[in-house]
């Protein structure tokens, strides 16, 4: 049961991709379309490029000042 409910899910998604191919094939023969894809694109690696930025912001580790802990402590 559970190998045939993957070969369904494969059989979906081999149309869906089926149906993305047939799409970009019939785009690229329109101008207008393929600055619409130029766009999209763009924006998506702007997006990709900020998260991994973000995510290396967040990475960082502040260094703990053991002295002025010290010092907070002894008040």
């Amino acid at each position: 049961m559970f190998l045939e409910i993957i070969q369904k899910l494969i059989h979906i998604l081999g149309n869906q991709f089926d149906r993305v191919i047939y799409f970009f094939q019939n785009s690229f023969s329109k101008p207008e379309y393929i600055i619409y894809i130029i766009i999209g694109s763009i924006f998506i690696l702007m997006i990709f490029i900020y998260s991994i930025l973000y995510w290396l912001d967040q990475r960082k580790i502040e260094p703990i000042d053991k002295e002025h802990k010290k010092s907070s402590t002894d008040d």
